[in-house]
């Protein structure tokens, strides 16, 4: 008699646990993800800033359509010495932050940007972008014609500059005779100071290479004539040395001092200044500092590790720090969730964030 074999069943894989741990594992590893990538927005939020949107206030959603230019109204002061001002390299008072993404020109954006010959700027302000300081300054000081326009936060911090140099010093002489050049414009005073393009031996600037690019740039003097004077009395001890002495309580700084040329890469310019915005300008005025030193400072200072405070008074505290994105992210960096803040690119790699801590909302 044969004996029929039972077949046993075969043992089937139950598929069920084996996808709910990989599905553990994989939900795990997200939160890990987005902890290491996230952890200064417990929210997740992102908020996307267009080209000019260089300034805004984190407790508003509408800051991308407004003008975006740092308001300087709380940001002049005269009368302080340097040294009532406190500045230290502390952590940071910030207690939440969030993501925002930038636009990819948004790095040659802001009054922080470095142009050099290092360092070229080819992607300059729309003309809508800019101002006719002929038509919007104040009566104390003069204009060579209707040529030249700035950035609109240079020409109000200038209005204001020059008013108190002829209420408070007495000077009422001075004239602008260079403002924002185009590409265009700055080849063609190239060509002419140089006989041609491609000489090396020149004071004036290459094409990029020039701050006038920029619109937070321009050359003053003191009138004598239709053309101006290019006099150095602005470094002398006569009344005129209020204007440099005094520059850096309105934004300014003088751009190219004498000392300086080995790291600016051109010599004394007295009649040149640029507008780098408060509180910069006193940092840069209290330790001496050309903007290409300045910049390397503040790289010393980055978002993960201690920031750059500055106080002056109760009403004037503020802290900066900079970001240079990288990775995944190469687009996006943090800013506070409930502060005012302004961002500018540095022209080259990275960002300056400097945040009001007196406009906390929370």
């Amino acid at each position: 008699m044969t004996q029929r074999r039972t077949r046993r069943p075969k043992k089937r894989l139950k598929k069920a646990p084996v996808i709910i741990l990989l599905l553990i594992i994989l939900g795990i590893a997200v939160l890990i993800f987005n902890y290491c990538h996230n952890t200064a927005d417990p929210n997740n939020q992102t908020t996307i800033i267009p080209q000019n949107s260089v300034t805004g206030n984190s407790s508003t959603e509408s800051t991308a359509s407004q003008n975006h230019y740092f308001s300087t109204n709380f940001l002049l002061y005269s009368g302080y010495n340097l040294s009532e001002y406190s500045i230290e390299k502390e952590a940071s008072a910030i207690k939440k932050y969030k993501k925002v993404s930038l636009q990819d020109n948004q790095l040659a954006n802001g009054n922080l940007i470095l142009v050099n010959t290092d360092t070229s700027y080819t992607d300059p302000p729309l003309a809508t972008d800019l101002i006719q300081v002929n038509e919007n300054k104040k009566d104390c000081y003069l204009v060579k014609d209707n040529s030249i326009y700035l950035a609109p936060n240079t020409l109000e911090s200038l209005n204001r500059w020059l008013s108190d140099a002829y209420t408070l010093g007495g000077i009422k002489d001075i004239i602008i005779w260079s403002g924002y050049r185009s590409l265009a414009e700055q080849e063609a005073l190239y060509k002419e100071n140089t006989g041609e393009a491609e000489s090396e031996t020149t004071d004036t600037a290459a094409v990029g290479a020039s701050e006038h690019h920029t619109g937070y740039a321009f050359d003053m003097g003191i009138y004598e004539n239709a053309e101006g004077k290019t006099s150095a009395a602005f470094l002398d001890d006569t009344k005129y040395s209020w204007i440099s002495k005094n520059a850096f309580k309105y934004g300014f700084v003088q751009r190219y001092k004498n000392g300086k040329s080995s790291i600016t890469g051109i010599v004394g310019e007295p009649w040149h200044y640029r507008y780098v915005g408060l509180p910069h300008s006193i940092i840069m005025e209290a330790k001496g500092f050309c903007l290409e030193e300045y910049i390397s400072f503040l790289k010393n200072c980055p978002y993960d590790g201690e920031h750059l405070k500055i106080k002056l008074s109760e009403n004037f505290n503020y802290e900066i720090y900079y970001i240079k994105p990288s990775g995944l992210f190469s687009k996006g960096i943090y800013i506070p969730k409930y502060c005012q803040y302004q961002i500018s690119g540095d022209n080259k790699s990275g960002y300056i964030v400097t945040v009001n801590l007196n406009s906390k909302t929370t």
